[in-house]
């Protein structure tokens, strides 16, 4: 009775019911076609690209299920929406709800959904799109108590004690949906409320600049958790045929959300078809399809973060649990079914892990720039385009494969989010070793951490160049080979002989990242026999240190290693460095064993693992990790920036350079050999290490002093150990 929206509403050209059920008789001709009702608590748009895709495509049809998407019982009355669904009988058709977290768990502790309860099972996407816009020009981030004062921020009912919260010194006034952008026009309110997906790309085209924005997501620790969370009555979650349904209806949404991102345009029409029939807040968005491409390929990038594991929806019941409790409690109510859309257990989780890291780094900025009155600061130094980072070959194509923010082709974008300032040099290859020293030094005295991006060009004396990093500003941890003895397990300048406190905080962060997973799948290293595949001076040598460290026995396999297999059986924990794909073997690893593939090889637009491609074949292990997006690779990319945050927190209040973002302001005349371009400081998330011990070149030198080819290899191609 409520005027449920289904495929019919689609294009003719795109399929109807009658397309999908003629699909079901050729495709799915063993079983019945289920019904299943979607409740959106929002208007059709962009953010329900998935949906759009799998009912167009077919993929629900597919699956045996006929979707009715029902229409918005009334915009700001979401707690009606989690309402209809709770009320959702064992034996009806299964009604699936979108909500966000925060009014989700609101719903629960005031007891909306009465005594049948609803219960999260995935999110589309994996962190809350709200946030502040002011009018261009205003500055947001970064926002003190003192302004805060000034600021008459205008939004939704719903919303009013959220931000009361997290800013209790502004006026917090509530304004209609229809009527915010007008009274921020006139100047009546100094901010709104908005949906960054799809508002802000509205204020952006009207205005012709971009907004001011502040997210509301990590404002004053602010833990908002997931948005468009998918959640059902529980009721329902007690019948298996229920779930069943439930499954297949996420898997068919979440493969959407994949070829979504894969063709945003066409996701974007079929997001315009299901909007035709329906009433639609012009203020939002401009019905266009460029405009709600761009707001596609903005949702895939909050849909790409909720991710356990590699599996698309999934949801870390640490990071539900954390939010949840930040926003007061579900009133003692069970609001999360984690094993309905569980991760493959056999994964390691090092999405969750690097989520977990990003909010512990920008706690730690938010923290300095509130003690002293500026954020900790990042030299960031290239020479030449060997290095792999922005300026290598394929650097964007990269870039692509991580979220925004969470690469190291793209450190600019990826600090942004993260509060860390960064002043971005890049020199020419011809730049002289005295030049860089000279530079590197005038880095020392007003950075709070400096990376020195690896490899560098072959006339260049690579020893006095990173060894010129002051160990408290080495944020790759380039200086952790010279500080510790292998045969003996010592730290220089120490005279016990048990390392553990000296290694471990100099460690670079690729072995650091392999660390931190191993022991969140709770891996005993003590008393282990480890094996580390590579020995390269900044990832497999510092790795079997640090295990070495860690009381495991440790053997190093490398190119010229003879009975790879064998030694691989003997292990229980192995890690990969090699870059090579496919080098290990399922059948090489013992039962119970923990692998780890951090070797990575590009191939076109897919990021291989050293690990067999079946992980079928490694089933009967412990813990198979590959380096793929959301593994190891990820967690490299995040552990790194916590050093600078580190060093900054010992500095004085009002150290450092001026405020002005504006580099020529504060960076010194490079020397003129250095012709460099200094780009635009932004904070940084930095990028996976290649830089070699001050002590040791991170490749052997020729007696011509060349570098060996290793040392320049296209980063695309896979790094064998040597």
């Amino acid at each position: 009775g409520r005027g449920a929206l289904t495929c019919s509403h689609l294009a003719p050209s795109s399929g109807c019911r009658g397309t999908s059920r003629a699909l079901l008789q050729n495709q799915n001709t063993h079983r019945a076609m289920r019904k299943v009702l979607f409740q959106p608590d929002y208007f059709m748009s962009p953010q329900f690209a998935g949906l759009a895709v799998a009912l167009r495509t077919g993929r629900y049809a597919r699956r045996g299920i006929e979707l009715d998407i029902l229409p918005l019982g009334g915009a700001g009355e979401r707690a009606e929406e989690v309402s209809i669904v709770a009320r959702a009988k064992a034996d009806s058709p299964l009604l699936v709800g979108s909500t966000e977290q925060y009014i989700l768990t609101q719903a629960l502790r005031d007891g909306t959904p009465g005594e049948s309860g609803v219960r999260a099972v995935a999110a589309m996407f994996g962190r809350s799109p709200l946030a502040l816009a002011a009018l261009p020009g205003r500055e947001l981030t970064g926002l003190t108590q003192a302004a805060a004062e000034e600021l008459r921020v205008g939004v939704h009912e719903d919303t009013v004690g959220l931000v009361s919260r997290l800013l209790p010194s502004a006026v917090v006034v509530p304004v209609g949906r229809d009527d915010k952008m007008e009274l921020l026009r006139s100047g009546q309110i100094d901010a709104a409320q908005v949906y960054d997906v799809t508002e802000t790309l509205k204020m952006e085209a009207d205005l012709g600049a971009a907004p001011a924005l502040l997210p509301l997501e990590g404002l004053g620790g602010a833990r908002l958790g997931y948005a468009q969370v998918l959640f059902a009555a529980h009721a329902q979650l007690r019948e298996q045929d229920q779930v069943a349904t439930l499954q297949d209806f996420l898997a068919a949404t979440f493969d959407g959300w994949a070829a979504a991102k894969s063709d945003p345009r066409a996701a974007a029409d079929a997001v315009m078809a299901l909007m035709a029939n329906q009433p639609a807040p012009s203020d939002h968005w401009d019905h266009s399809l460029p405009f709600h491409q761009a707001s596609v390929e903005r949702c895939w990038d909050y849909v790409r973060r909720a991710r356990c594991a590699g599996k698309l929806g999934a949801i870390d019941g640490r990071r539900w649990a954390e939010a949840t409790e930040w926003l007061g409690g579900s009133g003692g109510v069970q609001s999360l079914d984690p094993a309905v859309w569980a991760s493959d257990p056999l994964l390691g989780d090092g999405d969750s892990l690097a989520a977990s890291i990003l909010d512990k780094v920008a706690a730690k900025a938010a923290a300095v720039r509130s003690e002293r009155g500026q954020p900790p600061r990042l030299g960031l130094v290239t020479v030449g385009e060997l290095a792999e980072g922005h300026t290598s070959a394929g650097a964007s194509s990269r870039e692509a494969i991580a979220p925004a923010g969470q690469s190291w082709f793209n450190k600019a974008a990826a600090g942004e989010k993260h509060g860390v300032l960064v002043e971005q040099l890049d020199l020419p290859y011809s730049t002289a070793t005295p030049d860089l020293l000279a530079a590197l030094a005038a880095l020392s005295r007003r950075c709070d951490g400096i990376q020195l991006m690896w490899p560098l060009p072959a006339h260049v004396d690579a020893v006095a160049a990173y060894g010129a990093v002051p160990p408290h500003l080495d944020v790759d941890g380039a200086h952790f080979v010279s500080r510790s003895e292998y045969n003996g397990g010592s730290c220089v300048g120490r005279t016990s002989r048990d390392p553990r406190p000296g290694l471990r905080g100099c460690l670079p962060v690729t072995p650091e990242a392999v660390l931190q997973l191993l022991q969140q799948r709770g891996v005993a290293l003590a008393g282990s026999h480890a094996l580390v595949i590579g020995r390269s001076r900044i990832v497999g040598s510092p790795l079997a240190a640090a295990l070495l460290a860690a009381d495991a026995t440790v053997s190093v396999a490398h190119s010229r290693t003879k009975g790879l297999g064998s030694l691989c059986r003997s292990a229980d924990v192995i890690v990969s460095c090699a870059g090579y794909p496919g080098l290990v073997r399922g059948a090489w690893v013992k039962d119970g064993a923990a692998v780890v593939s951090v070797g990575t090889t590009f191939a076109g637009e897919r990021l291989l693992s050293d690990l067999e491609e079946d992980l079928e074949a490694f089933r009967h292990a412990g813990l198979a990790a590959a380096s793929l997006v959301g593994h190891v690779s990820h967690v490299t990319v995040d552990v790194s920036p916590t050093c600078p945050k580190a060093s900054s927190s010992r500095r004085p209040a009002g150290w450092g350079p001026s405020r002005s973002r504006s580099s020529s302001a504060t960076s010194p005349t490079p020397p003129p050999a250095e012709r460099a371009t200094v780009q635009s400081e932004a904070p940084t998330s930095a990028p996976r290490p290649r830089a070699p011990p001050p002590s040791t070149p991170s490749c052997a030198r020729t007696s011509t002093g060349r570098c060996c080819p290793s040392a320049a290899t296209d980063p695309g191609r896979p790094r064998r150990g040597r």
